[in-house]
């Protein structure tokens, strides 16, 4: 039987849960387990939106919603801050790049020119930068998780739901 690994903090939030995956042996392996999730969400983004299973708005939601609580994994795993904000810049440039040209175009593909997923990856590489270092991931992770779960409310909900009220104000 797997104990808690020596690596994580005393009070750690998951040292109890699958100590098998707490316990990874190389760091190579626990960014292999976080890189396969993040491309498990883009194949899933990109079948919807080539197989036409969903509109645009909702594909897009599910790639925020996906990569934003891949920060859970990275704090539950104590991914270094290098590799987070590394990881940062790359999606930040994928985003800045699939602006001008579609490279993934399950992502951009909403129908209007928007430079939100590129500031998204920025702001989770700032809030790594800022928290990690500091041992104060927790801040990070509620900073990624107002923005992932935030933003899936106000894409999807608030479109309704503000459409209502304002013409209920006499503002439609």
């Amino acid at each position: 039987m797997l104990n808690s690994a020596s690596w994580l903090p005393d009070g750690a939030v998951f040292s109890n849960a699958l100590p098998w995956l707490i316990a990874l042996p190389t760091l190579g392996w626990r960014v292999a387990l976080v890189g396969g999730w993040l491309g498990l969400v883009v194949l899933v983004a990109e079948g919807l939106h080539r197989g036409g299973a969903a509109n645009p708005e909702v594909v897009r939601k599910v790639v925020h919603i996906g990569t934003g609580n891949v920060i859970l994994l990275a704090w539950w795993l104590q991914i270094p801050a290098w590799i987070g904000v590394l990881a940062a810049v790359v999606f930040s440039a994928i985003a800045l790049l699939s602006y001008y040209i579609p490279i993934f175009t399950s992502i951009n593909g909403v129908g209007r020119k928007s430079l939100g997923t590129f500031f998204y990856a920025v702001s989770i590489g700032v809030l790594i930068a800022w928290f990690w270092p500091v041992q104060q991931p927790q801040y990070a992770a509620l900073g990624v998780l107002v923005m992932t779960w935030g933003g899936w409310v106000g894409g999807t909900r608030w479109a309704t739901l503000g459409a209502t009220c304002l013409s209920g104000l006499g503002h439609a």
